[in-house]
């Protein structure tokens, strides 16, 4: 499935749910698993990741396509 395709539609897909749905679930893995997916399978090129007390959070980005998900 291509992720960051998705996020470019600009009206409800499932495509897009489905992928926010997947990043949701990301931000519960350890920083070293979300690197793996997230930029060598899903093809971002880069990724931030933020821990502040009890919120954490990834930024990912590629080209002119951000994504935010926290916990």
């Amino acid at each position: 499935m291509d992720h960051i395709t998705s996020l470019v539609d600009n009206k409800f897909s499932w495509h897009t749910a489905l992928t926010l749905a997947y990043c949701s679930g990301e931000v519960y893995k350890s920083e070293e698993r979300m690197k793996g997916r997230i930029l060598d399978e899903w093809g971002y090129e880069q990724l931030a990741f933020i821990s502040e007390a009890d919120t954490q959070l990834f930024v990912a980005t590629v080209a002119n396509k951000m994504m935010i998900s926290f916990r």
